[in-house]
């Protein structure tokens, strides 16, 4: 059992395990791993089929994930395009492994949780599921989806970000837990082009806009931090915008392959979820993708393109900072709490590592963990 619960929450299809993939990657081989030796250590693998061989392999999950950014940067793509559509359809734990460097036996595990897409569908059995686990936490983290986000149509915006709904979890949350402080990142995904722009304080706004009602019952308890954390998740895949969705489809093909219209009302040419550009051929048919809706609520759902900047590369931004903040608010709570002075600090934060050992490396990595500008915002802060 992991020392330390995280939940993940978001809306379906927003990108979670993404941002996981490059959070790991980003703390394992950052500077933080001169202060902390830290190491992935989540006891299961899944099969996936190798491209290039069809075999199937046995693979670590955050890996392929972020091995499948990797490729589509590197390969450049065929111009605009549709990224992973697939729903995650369980929850997922990922765990952190966290020592104290040149001292391996003092060490600690937090265990993020990846909730299912599906958690905020209507009727869906996956929200008690996500709310039992809630209550087991310090932290939370609502993965926010940005190019939805940014959408002038309020409809598409709460449809795809569950705003109303993780509202809800939250407040449950709080009514159900005890009087200790508790933490709330607010996880902006997939923020490459408004970094790019110089617009991310947009994208802070907008959260607060959109999650207004939550924050302001997340602060009154006054016990209860609450952060945005904007980050770019594998920061080569930068968006381009929200297109109507279609589908093409031809007699004999297993289902329909996704696409757009690059021009309006014109069905003689399309550009298909991999960006290449396919004329029409006279036994094909476009139409609208009727799969393509919030549910639960019959929205349409636009699908989000994306593209490749030339030169690009997988360097995700930000991603590191969501354990960082996370180990310093847990150490500052035990603090907090902690009576009879001095030699309390020997006592244990979690796991093996004792407070003054997580003291000490905090001061270390002090410098790293950021509160304020380059699209982040404590909003209760000391």
């Amino acid at each position: 059992m992991a020392d330390i619960n995280v939940l993940m929450v978001g809306g379906r299809r927003c990108g979670k395990t993404s941002v996981l993939s490059s959070m790991f990657y980003q703390i394992i081989n950052g500077p933080a791993n001169q202060v902390f030796t830290l190491a992935d250590t989540t006891d299961y693998m899944i099969e996936k089929r190798n491209e290039n061989t069809g075999e199937m392999e046995r693979a670590d999950v955050l890996d392929y994930k972020r091995m499948e950014l990797v490729n589509i940067i590197d390969t450049g793509g065929n111009g605009q395009f549709i990224v992973d559509q697939n729903p995650t359809n369980n929850f997922w734990d990922y765990v952190l492994s966290v020592a104290i460097a040149n001292r391996p036996n003092h060490y600690l595990t937090i265990n993020f949780r990846d909730a299912a897409g599906e958690v905020f569908e209507a009727g869906n059995r996956f929200y008690d599921d996500a709310m039992n686990y809630a209550n087991s936490c310090d932290v939370i983290i609502i993965a926010v989806d940005t190019p939805y986000l940014m959408s002038d149509k309020s409809s598409i915006v709460d449809g795809a970000n569950r705003s109303s709904e993780i509202g809800t979890l939250l407040k449950t949350w709080l009514m159900n837990g005890d009087n200790t402080e508790k933490m709330v990142l607010f996880v902006p995904v997939k923020c490459e082009k408004w970094i790019k722009e110089g617009k991310i304080d947009e994208v802070i706004d907008k959260i607060k806009t959109l999650y207004e009602d939550s924050i302001k019952a997340l602060l009154e308890p006054q016990n209860v931090k609450v952060n945005i954390i904007s980050v770019e998740t594998a920061g080569g895949i930068q968006f381009v915008e929200l297109r109507k969705a279609y589908s093409l489809y031809k007699p004999g093909w297993p289902a329909p392959k996704k696409c757009c219209l690059p021009y309006e009302e014109n069905e003689a040419i399309v550009i298909l979820e991999d960006g290449r550009v396919h004329p029409v051929e006279s036994d094909e048919t476009v139409d609208e993708d009727m799969n393509a809706t919030f549910p639960g609520v019959n929205i349409h759902r636009p699908n989000a393109w994306y593209c490749i900047p030339q030169g690009a590369k997988y360097a995700p931004k930000n991603c590191e900072q969501l354990p960082l903040h996370i180990l310093r608010f847990l150490f500052n709570k035990k603090m907090n709490h902690m009576s009879g002075g001095v030699i309390n600090l020997l006592r244990g934060f979690f796991g093996c590592i004792t407070l003054q050992d997580m003291e000490d490396a905090l001061r270390q990595v002090g410098i790293q963990i950021i509160d304020q500008g380059e699209g982040k915002e404590v909003l209760n802060m000391e």
